[in-house]
């Protein structure tokens, strides 16, 4: 049986060695191998096959090389520009924001027919009730890797072992799910106030009521884009019913920071 961490720092030392990959992103090769195994581990895979598949997925080192050259070559400026064209899959990300956009301009459309105003909906205190409170619940709920690989692949949208799918598709639901008890709160907190002012302002009621209740619709909002829409695209990724949106699961110098 291999000694994991032995096989490990001896692969990042060669790397070092032959200029590969440079001193400072160590730390992140080891830590993208060590998530990758643990992945690997995780959907019933012994140690040594984990081992040695992640590091196959590292890909050829002289393919690594001329890579990692060419996108970031010895410019400070120039790595930070590559790092940011690259590092985001633009595909994920106008997806999600084309989604989202469309989604958002009906419900605000159905808002205004109804003679509403979006100013009657943008509470900042709502916002950081329902979005502090969700983050909050969800650090309990998991541990910061497992967070942290969500977000990659929500990111990056690349191939990743089924467990790893299912994993982020739980923790989009459970995002989506605490939303919903944190907009409840907000919405609590709302009403103690309308009632605790219903006697000394007792006009403004109707008005107290309706912010009361703008938590409630953050949370029905992020648990219509993220507990359910982004819970279902990994689901289905899951399961085999769609493809990742990458060609190729292969590790890349791109994501020296993102694992």
């Amino acid at each position: 049986m291999l000694d994991i961490d032995r096989e490990l720092h001896a692969f990042l030392r060669t790397l070092s060695d032959k200029s590969l990959v440079s001193k400072d992103c160590l730390d992140e090769v080891e830590d993208h191998l060590r998530c990758e195994i643990e992945l690997h581990m995780e959907s019933g895979i012994s140690p040594d096959e984990a081992f040695v598949r992640a590091i196959k997925n590292f890909g050829a080192t002289a393919d690594l090389l001329a890579e990692y050259q060419h996108l970031y070559g010895n410019s400070k400026l120039s790595r930070l520009k590559n790092y940011l064209s690259h590092y985001f899959n633009r595909r994920i990300i106008m997806r999600f924001l084309g989604g989202f956009l469309f989604g958002a301009f009906f419900i605000l459309a159905g808002l205004l027919l109804e003679g509403g105003q979006i100013a009657s909906i943008t509470q900042i205190t709502s916002f950081i009730i329902v979005f502090g409170g969700t983050i909050g619940g969800l650090f309990i709920a998991y541990p910061i890797k497992s967070i942290k690989r969500t977000f990659v692949l929500v990111l990056t949208g690349r191939n990743a072992v089924q467990s790893a799918y299912f994993e982020a598709a739980q923790v989009c639901k459970s995002f989506g799910d605490l939303s919903l008890f944190a907009g409840g709160i907000g919405g609590v907190l709302g009403l103690i106030h309308v009632f605790e002012n219903m006697s000394e302002y007792p006009d403004m009621t109707g008005a107290g009521l309706a912010v009361s209740v703008t938590p409630v619709l953050y949370a029905l909002i992020v648990k219509l884009f993220i507990g359910k829409a982004l819970h279902e695209s990994f689901m289905a990724r899951a399961r085999g019913l769609v493809n990742s949106d990458n060609d190729s699961g292969s590790f890349k110098p791109t994501d020296l920071m993102s694992a």
